[in-house]
């Protein structure tokens, strides 16, 4: 699969989730490496990969994972979930339509707006609220990493390069402050 494409824009929002601390400017600690696909944090040398273009800043360490999440990481419940836009999972307590058109109308999005959406999955929102951000970035983040390649996927495919796609445990912030 071709790399996705990743804004120098939104490189300059994150801190490295490990140390978070900012480099020696005041600027965002993480730099595209020398030589390879991954980013380097130039205060704790932190490295994080780039997956298919998906920038991982949780990795393969030991972390507790409940069923839930490993549902998530499944690969056939991601397609399923693809495929079904999420429905089946959110049908029995929700109408997705509803909650679509709502969360929209509520954000106000212009479309110099940068927008960070959390538990992007497979990126029903995220496609929606694209349509309104012409000049701003989106950042996706979700911690399922085959949610994000089934996304990644999509967006290579329609051509849309303003979405970044990021692994984040967002108990490990890896933004700087403001950034949003």
């Amino acid at each position: 699969m071709a790399n996705l494409t990743i804004d120098p824009k939104i490189l300059n929002k994150l801190a490295c989730p490990a140390c978070a601390e900012k480099d020696s400017n005041g600027g965002p600690s993480l730099k595209p490496a020398n030589q390879s696909a991954s980013l380097s944090c130039s205060v704790c040398k932190r490295e994080y990969a780039l997956i298919n273009g998906i920038i991982d800043l949780v990795g393969d360490g030991p972390r507790e994972i409940d069923v839930s999440q490993r549902l998530m990481e499944s690969r056939p419940l991601v397609s399923i979930y693809e495929i079904s836009g999420g429905r089946l999972l959110q049908k029995p307590f929700s109408s997705l339509a509803w909650e679509m058109e709502t969360s929209h109308k509520l954000l106000e999005l212009e479309a110099a707006h940068d927008l960070l959406d959390i538990a992007c999955g497979t990126g029903n929102f995220t496609k929606l609220f694209s349509k309104s951000i012409s000049k701003g970035t989106i950042t996706a983040i979700d911690l399922s990493l085959p949610m994000l390649v089934q996304y990644g996927k999509e967006i290579v495919k329609s051509g849309i390069n303003r979405i970044a796609l990021m692994r984040v445990d967002v108990t490990k912030w890896p933004f700087l402050p403001g950034s949003f």
